[in-house]
């Protein structure tokens, strides 16, 4: 990679980018960053990410692009040059453990069986298969000083056929077989009083010393497992001790046969039913579940002398995960449940396990959500990404970034000054002020898992409250556990949780951030939707045609259009060519059929009113108090030039936020209980200031609030401040 390379975007028309041009540096931290709208983020996703995916799908074959779930629609920009592979950093949490997000599983199914035993459990004797080096050492370890007998026990199909066996092994050259525990000559077998279904084959007979050769101890094995079909039985000549082994695995005591585990599910902390496997005198599967990353790199040191490859890969994939301080972290943890910032860590320690380079790794989590500390470490992971010759791009806002990063790109106009200041305002308490959230003690030998295990913890309600702390204190974990207590049916949580003044629980980020689908559009969003509707369906022509409010809503049949089943436009997804979207040709991107568009309220249709913005729509309807209320608070939000049919999928995760902000104003009430994860991560200044004013004109209602945050920029606005312990 040049000093000089660049990636150089000419006509970028993605989401509110009207034909842009920028130049991104390669092998260096780039940030992108811009007001809330801008389309950084389209950019980012539609334009960096997605373009490099198309790009090297139509490299393979229409086998493994259908395979791969199509190519996609081409980004709208005009031309791209030096556009590299590009990858999410962090990739998409799925149901990805901590420990196969690093890849650690198959060597460490490795060393698990190398290092485990496995004990029967018919007998509780120790199993193993073993190769001709694996008896050879067992010799030495049962078998020191005497003399050991190799027995092949062979089982007959049909006990009338004994005489001939016994023939056949005479020709052969054997001349022993072994009854019980005595030894008998061939030559001298009465066959017709052999005991069982078998015959007890002596293979060889090997003293101490130097008849134990490699070359003599693999033919005895290989001639016992031949006639015994992959068994043999070791029996000590002076003690009579037997053990039993073969190449499936065996329990050396009484001889059972099992199947070979399947390690990496094992490790995978999942229950394992056919054995009984130890490791370091525990059972594997309870080691699996709680080890640390700390405890995976220890076992890997203790076994590189013996296994130096997968123990080597093992310690090259930790390695970064250890600088990164993420050493702590459970082997076992889904990457779902961890933190904000345990996630960007951990992503960058992939990244740096993968050792690939000339990547570009697109940071779409702000390190600004992080705590200063935290934020160093994101830096430093960032830093070593690009000395092994990758590119950076982070979409972020906040001013921290020229603190890290090598440059910064302001798309649209640059900040003309600094956001003015947020403060509280004064309000009277809430009438349920007194009362409290609280958060009981976890109950004693529980395994608390991600949340913190603490001591009785207690919230205001009835007032912006906010949860600090460091990255990984359990912040994000415990606003999850309280969501999970306070809605019915989300099962029993780790620490009791008590809000008698709380009847709904609503967690607005998620609700932001839930799939929108391609009929989702602001108005709906703004809960004015379903409003505009029902003043739709109050009039005499929805009543003569028998339209109902529903028919005006789009996310359910009715009265949206069949054909595009009301979105407007027909996407033909192609699985070997490019994907391409068409303007309906039936209601001509209207998104309604013909008898719902004849209705109209206030002198507009619907489709009418999806195509104002914010602005228009809430003074069209100013004395419907329905509709023009969440208009008025999205305006108040900065929402006022977005039109309200546009997609929900094309908003940046700002102003979905602040569309769900604005319906609450409207109609959150007072025995309701909001939570919201990181609410300004990666804004500027100046959206980050409207979240916070969005936020207190909810509370100044007396809705209680509660907020998880690590960057400390709501603490002065916050009415109480939780701060649960951790160490940077």
């Amino acid at each position: 990679m040049t000093p000089n390379s660049s990636i150089r975007l000419r006509g970028v028309r993605e989401a509110t980018l009207a034909g842009v041009d920028v130049t991104i540096p390669l092998g260096r931290i780039v940030c992108l960053s811009g007001a809330m709208g801008a389309g950084v983020e389209a950019l980012a996703n539609r334009v960096l990410l997605a373009e490099s995916r198309r790009r090297y799908l139509l490299s393979m074959s229409p086998f493994e692009r259908a395979r791969l779930g199509g190519v996609g629609g081409a980004a709208a920009v005009d031309d791209i040059e030096g556009l590299p592979p590009a990858q999410a950093l962090p990739a998409p949490a799925g149901e990805q453990t901590v420990g196969t997000q690093l890849h650690l599983p198959g060597d460490l199914a490795r060393l698990a069986r190398g290092l485990s035993e496995i004990r029967c459990t018919g007998c509780g004797g120790r199993c193993a298969s073993l190769d001709e080096e694996g008896v050879a050492g067992l010799l030495e370890e049962c078998f020191p000083a005497q003399t050991v007998w190799f027995v092949a026990p062979v089982e007959l199909e049909d006990p009338a056929s004994r005489p001939g066996v016994i023939d056949e092994l005479a020709r052969a050259g054997f001349r022993r077989l072994r009854t019980g525990t005595r030894l008998h000559r061939l030559d001298e077998v009465d066959e017709q009083t052999l005991p069982g279904e078998g015959v007890e084959v002596v293979v060889d007979r090997l003293a101490p010393g130097a008849a134990r050769t490699r070359a003599r101890v693999g033919e005895a094995v290989r001639n016992a497992r031949a006639l015994a079909g992959g068994a043999s039985l070791l029996v000590g000549e002076e003690d009579g001790l037997e053990v039993w082994t073969g190449t499936r695995l065996t329990c050396g005591r009484c001889g059972a046969e099992s199947e070979e585990p399947d390690w990496e599910r094992v490790i995978g902390a999942e229950e394992d039913g056919h054995q009984l496997i130890e490791l370091k005198g525990r059972p594997l599967g309870d080691w699996a579940r709680e080890a640390r990353l700390r405890q995976v790199a220890d076992l890997a040191e203790e076994a590189e002398p013996r296994w130096p490859e997968p123990a080597g890969r093992l310690l090259r994939a930790l390695a970064g995960a250890v600088d990164l301080g993420l050493e702590e972290l459970p082997l076992a943890r889904p990457v779902a449940d961890l933190s904000h910032g345990e996630q960007l860590l951990l992503g960058l320690a992939a990244a740096l396990a993968d050792g690939l380079s000339g990547i570009l790794h697109v940071v779409l989590s702000p390190p600004s959500a992080v705590d200063p500390w935290t934020r160093d470490r994101v830096a430093c992971g960032l830093r070593r990404l690009v000395e092994r010759g990758n590119s950076v791009v982070v979409v972020e806002g906040h001013p921290s970034a020229a603190e890290w990063a090598d440059e910064v790109i302001h798309i649209g106009p640059e900040p003309s000054g600094p956001a003015a200041a947020v403060h509280k305002s004064a309000r009277p308490p809430a009438a349920h002020g007194a009362l409290e959230l609280v958060v009981e003690e976890a109950p004693s030998g529980c395994d608390p898992g991600p949340v913190p295990p603490g001591p009785e913890l207690c919230i205001p309600l009835g007032r912006l409250a906010l949860l600090a702390g460091p990255t990984g204190s359990g912040k994000t974990a415990l606003l999850r556990l309280i969501g999970r207590a306070l809605s019915p049916g989300r099962g029993v949580p780790v620490r009791p949780v008590r809000a008698p003044a709380v009847r709904r629980c609503v967690d607005i980020g998620a609700e932001a951030r839930s799939p929108a689908g391609e009929q989702a559009v602001l108005m709906d969003r703004l809960g004015a939707m379903r409003p505009l509707a029902r003043l739709l369906a109050r009039g005499p022509a929805a009543r003569e045609l028998g339209l109902e409010p529903r028919s005006f809503l789009l996310h359910r049949p009715g009265g949206r259009c069949t054909h595009c089943e009301g979105a407007g436009v027909v996407r033909h997804r192609l699985e070997v060519m490019e994907d391409f979207a068409a303007t309906c040709p039936r209601c001509e991107g209207r998104r309604f059929g013909e008898e719902v568009l004849q209705v109209t309220g206030r002198g507009v249709n619907v489709a009418e009113v999806l195509a104002m913005t914010v602005e228009e729509g809430a003074a069209h309807f100013r004395r419907e108090r329905g509709v023009h209320d969440p208009l008025a608070a999205a305006i108040r939000n900065g929402l006022a030039g977005r039109r309200l049919g546009e997609g929900v999928d094309g908003l940046e995760e700002a102003e979905r936020l602040l569309a769900r902000l604005a319906s609450h104003t409207v109609r959150a009430r007072q025995d309701e209980l909001l939570l919201l994860d990181r609410p300004s991560a990666g804004c500027r200044p100046e959206t980050a200031a409207r979240i916070a004013e969005a936020l207190l004109a909810i509370a100044s209602r007396g809705v209680s609030i509660l907020v998880a945050d690590a960057s400390g920029d709501l603490e002065t606005v916050a009415d109480s401040v939780a701060r649960l312990p951790g160490a940077p």
